[in-house]
């Protein structure tokens, strides 16, 4: 799926996002009177996009960010890690959201992004950004999730992969804070259907499907039949499965110290993507997203642990070696 340049030399596939990114801020105590804290950005498609940046792809973001401090800070984030913004600014604030640990491997996330400047995202953003040579499109339930508007991007994502030639992935990544599954089930279920790859967690499998009481099964009988071309399927500490027309392909989760869960399951998107673009077989995709989990799970933040190429390499290391 690379591009040749007119040297000859492979060009790294374009991958496109959209979403809305808010400023982060991470206490290690229970609240926010701790001296302990961390200022970042957070968002699961900018989480998607670092990670497939850190792996070498090259890759555009869609969104609406404010004109304060935190717009700033997302789009001078996304820059330093090499992904190109493609962002509208808007006199409603940037999203925040607030991450306390009450107990230990215990998150608390607080959010403040009603009204904010991503919930503005469109159909005019989506056409503004896209790049022709865009050849997947990552999308995700958490977008849906916050209106009409931008639902509409998402559709209109879709409408110009198809018109380009370009892949849809969607990860479902369902919120409850953000809205409930009677309202979301009819619209994740759409965008489901509407892509080539879906992604989702055990929990959230069924909000893929017309039905809620469908099983694993039944799900991928359903979304394949429709068209869809992989089912993936994460299980936390058990690994995760794709489903095909082919058939069904697992690996087992690595065995690593866990920090922070928070994040997780975007770095396996970006590392099963990556595999995807460069196009890797089913199982090496599987094992990359494993790969990149592990290392989200073993540093604190969003994406701060993601992986670059040279790091995979080290989870085949002893435990306690010194790499001299």
């Amino acid at each position: 799926m690379s591009r040749i340049d007119l040297t000859g030399a492979p060009l790294p596939v374009r991958v496109l996002t959209l979403g809305e990114s808010m400023g982060a801020i991470r206490s290690e105590g229970g609240d926010l009177n701790s001296r302990q804290g961390h200022l970042s950005i957070a968002g699961s498609e900018t989480n998607v996009s670092i990670g497939l940046a850190r792996l070498g792809h090259r890759v555009t973001w869609i969104g609406v960010l404010g004109r304060d401090a935190f717009g700033d800070l997302v789009e001078r984030t996304l820059c330093a890690e090499r992904v190109q913004p493609q962002v509208r600014r808007t006199d409603r604030s940037t999203g925040l959201v607030v991450f306390t640990e009450p107990l230990p491997r215990i998150v608390k996330v607080d959010y403040h992004r009603a009204g904010s400047a991503g919930s503005t995202l469109g159909e005019d953003d989506v056409r503004r950004g896209w790049t022709p040579d865009t050849r997947l499109v990552h999308l995700t339930g958490v977008t849906a999730a916050l209106g009409d508007g931008p639902q509409g991007a998402l559709l209109e994502a879709i409408r110009l992969a198809r018109k380009h030639g370009a892949k849809v992935s969607f990860d479902v990544n369902y919120r409850q804070r953000l809205w409930p599954i009677s309202e979301a089930q009819e619209t994740i279920h759409q965008l489901a259907l509407l892509s080539d790859i879906v992604f989702a967690s055990e929990s959230e499998l069924a909000l893929a499907s017309s039905a809620l009481d469908a099983d694993e099964s039944a799900v991928a009988r359903e979304l394949l039949d429709a068209g869809v071309e992989e089912l993936v399927v994460t299980r936390g500490s058990r690994g995760a499965s794709c489903h095909t027309k082919v058939g069904s392909t697992h690996v087992d989760a690595l065995t690593i110290r866990e920090v922070d869960p928070i994040g997780a399951g975007d770095a396996f998107v970006a590392g099963y993507l990556s595999a995807f673009v460069e196009g890797r077989h089913v199982s090496t995709r599987l094992q990359r997203g494993a790969e990149a989990g592990a290392f989200a799970v073993a540093r604190r933040g969003d994406w701060e642990g993601l992986p670059r190429p040279a790091d995979l390499a080290l989870l085949r290391e002893d435990v306690g070696a010194t790499l001299r």
